[in-house]
């Protein structure tokens, strides 16, 4: 399974996320801080340290960032109520325009 994702968890480790293309988005701190809206970040209780240590320091670089701990595996179930909370405090008009 390992092998199978290696090309994903090697993208996560470098910075790209779910990015795989050739021209994998890359952005500076700087940037990231002028990111002007509300970001969920998600980590899971099982994940690997690593993954949590790049999602601590993704959201120390985002201004707006709600980032919340949930039991399981590495893998997020995006109908989980906090991922749900979020989307309903966000949806509407937008508040950052």
């Amino acid at each position: 399974m390992f092998a199978g994702t290696s090309h994903a968890v090697l993208a996560e480790i470098n910075g790209h996320g779910l990015d795989l293309s050739e021209d994998a988005l890359e952005l500076t701190e700087e940037q990231l801080a002028g990111i002007r809206r509300p970001a969920l970040i998600v980590s899971a209780e099982d994940s690997p340290e690593a993954c949590r240590s790049v999602n601590a320091r993704l959201s120390g670089a985002l201004p707006f960032t709600h980032t919340v701990l949930v039991p399981g595996g590495h893998l997020i179930d995006p109908a989980h109520p906090a991922v749900l909370d979020f989307i309903d405090r966000n949806a509407g008009p937008d508040p950052w325009a």
